[in-house]
């Protein structure tokens, strides 16, 4: 529909045309939000998770478990056990270096998860996977060098350290890739 004699498309018509778009990218965003909200979750659950796992155990000793002759079963007393707080302050005391080195990138985990809440750039995110696949492997390296003892077990803190550390990977590349790759391609504005 062209008025007084115009090349171009008359103004009514760009403006329905706009109106097509703007209601094209609404039902697409509805449509992204309820993977956003998961995203969001994860990151936020992920790092309380990462942020309270110093305080659980991560060394005990002892526990477990014992069958009796007569088939019953018997829970054994732990003797000891040290949270994470305990195993930084005895790597410094012990000069354990890897093992400093592993709380060290997990306290800059830490930092790097808060941050992207705060803001979402690819560097914090692709830092924030890079540590999340740093820290476990870390962890296991420096467990099997520091000698723990025999009958020392990885804690309830180590557990809630890797599940955090997968799902804080997860939600990172998720976001990352939201942002960076579908974010970028020709096909959205």
């Amino acid at each position: 529909m062209r008025s007084n004699d115009q090349d171009g498309p008359s103004e009514t018509e760009r403006l329905r045309l706009r109106v097509v778009r703007l209601e094209m990218r609404l039902a697409t965003l509805a449509g992204d939000a309820p993977s956003d909200r998961t995203t969001s979750a994860a990151l936020t659950g992920g790092t309380v998770a990462l942020f309270l796992s110093p305080a659980l155990p991560w060394v005990r000793e002892g526990g477990g478990f014992r069958v009796f002759r007569d088939g019953t079963l018997g829970a054994l007393e732990p003797t000891g056990y040290a949270t994470g707080w305990d195993v930084l302050w005895g790597a410094l005391e012990g000069e354990h270096v890897l093992l400093l080195a592993t709380l060290g990138a997990l306290l800059s985990q830490i930092g790097f998860a808060v941050g992207c809440h705060f803001k979402q750039d690819g560097f914090r995110l692709a830092t924030l996977m890079a540590l999340c696949a740093l820290v476990p492997a870390l962890f296991f390296v420096s467990w099997l060098w520091s000698g723990v003892p025999a009958d020392g077990a990885p804690g309830a803190g180590v557990f809630v350290m890797l599940v955090a550390s997968a799902v804080l990977a997860w939600a990172s590349y998720r976001s990352w890739h939201q942002d960076h790759v579908v974010g970028r391609s020709p096909g959205r504005r």
